[in-house]
């Protein structure tokens, strides 16, 4: 029996010193695995600070904006003058060129119509009878 009772001895103890060590081993596994949940954790907020931080400050800069939308509003307001300054231009061109067909018409018109004007012993159809001043258009008679 001493022999089988110092079998059993020697197996106890063993289990026992694999037991503790296969606990000690568990929790070392587990403290292990809690710190890296924290320092996910942690990394991961170090990383959304650091993202919003540089995403303000490269991608969505607030003065470079502004000074973006200065810049769009200088544009846009030379843009307007200088469509407004040529649309004057326009409109006084057409109105320039209107005048100079209306006058070159009316040459025309009085080139053709000279029979009908007064001469100084007859006076013409255009000429009316109770007024002294001829009338005329464009300063000519």
């Amino acid at each position: 029996y001493s022999i089988v009772g110092g079998a059993r001895r020697i197996q106890r103890v063993i289990r026992g010193w694999l037991g503790r060590q296969r606990a000690k081993n568990q929790r070392r596994d587990r403290f292990r695995q809690l710190n890296m949940v924290f320092f996910h954790h942690c990394s991961a907020v170090i990383q959304k600070f650091f993202r919003g931080w540089s995403s303000r400050r490269n991608l969505h800069d607030y003065y470079g904006r502004k000074q973006y939308l200065e810049t769009i509003g200088k544009r846009g307001a030379w843009t307007t003058d200088y469509l407004r300054r040529e649309h004057e231009q326009k409109l006084e061109e057409a109105k320039h060129s209107e005048e100079q067909s209306m006058r070159n018409e009316f040459d025309t018109l009085a080139g053709e119509l000279h029979h009908l004007v007064s001469t100084k012993t007859i006076a013409g159809v255009y000429n009316p009878p109770y007024n002294d001043a001829l009338p005329h258009a464009f300063e000519k008679p």
